[in-house]
This record gives structure tokens, C-alpha cells and sequence, in this order.
């Protein structure tokens, strides 16, 4: 079939010269054109993070392979000056470092989602991600009257990140 097809287009070419294959590429420009990138990667982006949250409930790890194609979704609608966002997960590594209680999926993911979320979005994601596990462990602690020892991080994250990409 792609045989028979392509001896179809040199044949057409053959006789009407310039004018098909210059109409052909504008067609199937056209063809691919419609779909929007960023809402693709807007779809990809959001299930994906959504994997994660559920991996950090039910494990408590966040595998390599998530981040990495969350970081591969910055490539679907890619704007140079994202790359920036990827300072996000700087605050997460420090905490990390001098304070512990923290794991490496978190810093990893939030690297990732900086790189989709750009740097202004990126810190809006994460002040609205801390924001909710900061009201959930109060609420936590009023409802259950106790500590809150250890709480999954990256479902907070992930809807920080979604309202991040939203309004960015």
C-alpha cells in the first residue's frame, strides 16, 4: 500500500508538476495542525500526576519513570524560558538536606513539574500545594487530636501543580 501510494504521488507530481506537492505538505499541515499542544499537555500532564498521587498513597514512592515523562511532557508545548521552573524543587532538596523527612519523589517530581509549569507557575503550584498539606495536617491534628507524624506529599503537590498549570 505505501508503495502503491507513493508511486501515486510521483505520478501525480510527474504530471502536474509544482502544484500537488506544495498542496499535499499544506494539507497534511493542515491535517495535524488542529490539535491544540497544550491542551494535550495539559491531559498528559494532569494523568500523569494523578499516577503519582495515587503511587505516593498507596506506596509512598514516586518511581523515576513518572517524573521523567512528566519531564518528557514539557517537550508536547515547550517554551525555552521553562526551563527555569526547574529551581522549584530547590526549596524541597534543601529541606530535604538540612531538615530530612522528606523523600526524593517529592524533589524529583516537583523538578519535572517545574519544567512544564515554568518558573512563576511553578511557585504558585507550590505555595498552593503546601498551603493544602498545611490545612489538612491541622485539620488532621483538630479532628484526631494527634500529631501529625507523616503525610504523602505528592497528592498536595500534584493539585498545587494543577492549579499552577491552569492559571499559568
Amino acid at each position: 500500500a505505501v508503495v502503491i501510494g507513493a508511486l501515486l504521488l510521483a505520478g501525480l507530481y510527474a504530471l502536474f508538476g509544482d502544484t500537488v506537492l506544495p498542496t499535499l505538505t499544506r494539507r497534511i499541515t493542515e491535517m495535524f495542525n488542529y490539535v491544540d499542544r497544550r491542551a494535550v499537555q495539559a491531559i498528559v500532564f494532569l494523568l500523569l500526576l494523578l499516577a503519582a498521587s495515587v503511587t505516593d498513597i498507596k506506596k509512598r514512592v514516586v518511581p523515576d519513570l513518572l517524573c521523567m515523562l512528566i519531564a518528557l511532557t514539557a517537550a508536547i508545548s515547550f517554551h525555552p524560558e521553562y526551563v527555569w521552573g526547574i529551581f522549584i524543587a530547590l526549596p524541597f532538596l534543601l529541606a530535604a538536606v538540612f531538615y530530612g523527612g522528606m523523600g526524593g519523589g517529592d524533589i524529583k517530581l516537583m523538578a519535572a513539574a517545574g519544567l512544564v509549569l515554568g518558573l512563576p507557575a511553578g511557585i504558585a503550584a507550590t505555595i498552593v500545594g503546601l498551603s493544602l498539606v498545611l490545612v489538612y495536617s491541622v485539620l488532621l491534628k483538630i479532628c484526631k487530636k494527634t500529631q501529625v507524624i507523616a503525610v504523602p506529599l505528592v497528592p498536595f503537590l500534584s493539585a498545587g501543580c494543577a492549579v499552577g498549570y491552569l492559571i499559568g
